[in-house]
């Protein structure tokens, strides 16, 4: 993230969010990490959340950021503007 913030000029601090949303949904769903097997964050998740089913409250979801509205309402405002 830091190399892209060094590099990248940003048109505006929407601009910057879009781009942060975009990067943690590919960072998230796409990007295989060593330490998790090779295996992107969310699949590895919701596989330690089909074998450790009391650890969580809530099931396993394909958004980025926090577990609440108001987060939820942002990301899918910023969607809106980026497609």
């Amino acid at each position: 993230i830091s190399e892209m913030l060094a590099t990248h000029r940003f048109e505006s601090g929407q601009d910057l969010a879009a781009t942060l949303l975009r990067y943690v949904l590919l960072y998230n769903q796409h990007l295989p990490q060593r330490m998790l097997a090779h295996q992107p964050p969310l699949l590895a998740m919701k596989q330690w959340q089909k074998s450790h089913p009391e650890l969580f409250k809530k099931q396993v979801r394909n958004h980025p950021g926090l577990d609440s509205y108001r987060t939820l309402c942002l990301f899918a405002h910023f969607v809106g503007k980026v497609n």
